[in-house]
């Protein structure tokens, strides 16, 4: 008996161990969604679910700079076909900004993720895009911002230089994101596992 609770035990532990998506995601109900469209990403292999009414517009304070969000679901076949909450940033720049961190106050935490820029030029205009996606670390910060009421949050973008601005994030469109990923047993994959590909650091603020 002790050894077939062994051999249970172990078989457990190799199907934990094997792939991290560890419920699968209905995402039948992800792209079911109202008005949101569903389409290949850049890469040719992800599937992009965006829900309606973006990109949202937010404030940088620094001159002739522009910032769209885009918050999606995106399947990742590569990935164990984990269905992850993808937050892209969109600037638009006369002067680089070239960040490696970026930082999300909410409420009294500072979420600060490590990114890299994809950056292009054209006509003395700079376009970088900062995209990561949301692991167990961060998830909490999407909860927090679809359970308050405020739609604006501090941004920072780290650098060289430290460049400020705020995020502007619908409360009501956010909550219906984040409800929607629960109820497709999003947050039950094993979010954990990719926390070194999206490494974010929650600092508390006061």
């Amino acid at each position: 008996m002790d050894y077939m609770k062994h051999w249970c035990a172990v078989l457990a532990f190799l199907l934990l161990c094997s792939g991290t998506a560890l419920a699968e995601v209905n995402t039948a109900m992800l792209e079911s969604t109202e008005n949101a469209a569903v389409f290949s990403d850049d890469n040719g292999v992800n599937t992009v679910i965006r829900p309606e009414g973006q990109p949202y517009f937010g404030e940088i304070q620094q001159e002739n700079t522009m910032l769209c969000t885009y918050v999606d679901y995106v399947e990742m076949p590569d990935m164990d076909d984990t269905v992850f909450i993808r937050l892209s940033l969109a600037l638009e720049t006369w002067e680089p900004i070239a960040a490696d961190r970026i930082g999300i106050r909410v409420g009294k935490e500072n979420y600060i993720f490590d990114v890299s820029a994809r950056n292009s030029e054209y006509d003395m205009t700079y376009y970088e895009d900062y995209v990561f996606c949301l692991t167990d670390k961060s998830l909490p910060m999407l909860k927090t911002m679809a359970s308050g009421k405020t739609d604006v949050w501090d941004l920072t973008f780290y650098g060289a230089k430290q460049v400020f601005g705020s995020l502007h994030l619908d409360h009501t469109a956010m909550k219906k994101i984040y409800n929607r990923y629960v109820d497709a047993k999003g947050n039950k994959q094993g979010l954990e596992s990719f926390r070194d590909i999206w490494p974010c650091v929650v600092e508390k603020v006061k």
